[in-house]
């Protein structure tokens, strides 16, 4: 649809070539989801068509830049990016080899060397058109300012470059986020969202907490056919944030879904969340497809409600129950008299609620009942605020056997 609208604007071909820009010295990232790691390494078929037999003279391609400024993802790290328009006609000639180089130089902390990155990618023959070429790049820093040097050359010699500086700052609302990267700090901007974590320890002694995890993985409130990683990059910001609190220092974790009415992966208390087999678990995940035992009014209920009796009324052994993930079934509850056995469950119960819309849905209603703790969490700083305070009013860990 973007193509065809700036057709329509300006009467002209648009090809869009996303290009994931790849640290030189790093290998290459596990898979990911991400639109910034797709790429296309060869010109459309449909421009394709015959060409002169002489190769072009080098010269300079001419070429347009648009940067944007850096923001603050979920990853916790501040994520730039930009466009570069180059005319098809410059790109005219046979089957081509382009180079694209991108200089990250940090000018506002000392002794941060400037970090490069790069890529080459084969192009079909070019006939000299009207258009252009969008080439499309991201990168994550740390705070500062950074000049950013941007070129592209061919093998026959022709060549455009482009640079432009870009600040990367916490507002005075996101100041207490723990960020990634350190200042003046440059980094591949793809990232495999269910990587390993290693938790941190050394909380308080009265504060080193276990907490039960109750993770819904649906993203949707309709089935779809895809699910997209992207899509779960909140919930994997809180899981994490979650296990970098060094209060935190057992987890069990139940993943979930209400749609499928299954559980994907269940973890016994460990000192650190698995979040590699949490991945892999949704890959149990059906979400174009229904089967005959899922159909009916109160299924996802009945589910819910045998889950919640099976994993908070049969652990004794939390400091706390918290339910994570988006809250998809708006209006839907389970009757209060099924929740009644669970209503004084022994430990605080908390809701770090990843859904943008403002209404309760099933799994807000069934934490109201159990007299539990909500927390909404629409921006990265949103994150680390609601797991301090939900630590923060946990109280001393409980005496039980360990």
């Amino acid at each position: 649809m973007n193509i065809l609208r700036k057709m329509r604007a300006f009467g002209r071909v648009c090809v869009v070539i996303t290009l994931a820009i790849l640290l030189l010295e790093s290998p290459a990232p596990a898979q990911t989801d991400s639109p910034a790691n797709s790429s296309t390494d060869a010109i459309p078929a449909f421009l394709a068509g015959p060409f002169p037999g002489d190769l072009p003279a080098p010269g300079e391609i001419r070429c347009k830049a648009r940067a944007f400024k850096p923001f603050l993802g979920f990853e916790f790290r501040f994520l730039s990016g930009y466009f570069i328009e180059v005319p098809i006609r410059d790109l005219a000639g046979p089957p081509n080899e382009l180079v694209i180089s991108v200089t990250v130089r940090p000018i506002s902390v000392e002794g941060r060397e400037p970090v490069s990155f790069g890529r080459e990618f084969q192009t079909g023959a070019l006939p000299s058109r009207r258009g252009t070429v969008e080439l499309s790049g991201s990168l994550a820093l740390g705070e500062g300012k950074y000049d950013i040097q941007w070129q592209l050359h061919d093998r026959f010699g022709r060549f455009c470059s482009e640079s432009w500086t870009v600040e990367a700052k916490l507002s005075k609302k996101d100041r207490g986020v723990p960020l990634i990267l350190g200042p003046g700090e440059v980094a591949p901007s793809v990232v495999f969202l269910f990587r390993e974590e290693v938790s941190v320890r050394g909380g308080p002694a009265d504060k080193k907490l276990r907490i039960k995890l109750l993770v819904s993985m649906d993203v949707r409130r309709r089935r779809q056919v895809v699910i997209r990683l992207w899509q779960y990059s909140r919930l994997v910001a809180i899981l994490r944030s979650l296990s970098r609190n060094p209060s935190l220092v057992e987890f069990s974790l139940v993943a979930f879904s209400l749609e499928d009415q299954q559980i994907l992966y269940q973890q016994d208390y460990s000192d650190s969340i698995d979040f590699p087999a949490l991945g892999r678990g949704l890959g149990d995940l059906t979400p174009a497809t229904v089967t005959f035992d899922q159909l009916g009014k109160t299924k996802e209920q009945e589910f819910l409600a045998n889950l919640l009796a099976e994993e908070v009324g049969g652990d004794k052994n939390a400091d706390a129950y918290v339910f994570v993930g988006s809250d998809i079934r708006i209006g839907k509850k389970i009757p209060k008299e099924t929740l009644a056995p669970l209503t004084n469950p022994g430990a605080p119960v908390f809701y770090l609620n990843s859904t943008r819309h403002p209404w309760r849905g099933m799994l807000g209603n069934a934490v109201k009942t159990l007299k539990g703790t909500e927390y909404k969490i629409r921006q990265p700083r949103e994150v680390s605020n609601a797991v301090e305070k939900m630590v923060d009013s946990i109280g001393p860990r409980r005496s039980r056997a360990d």
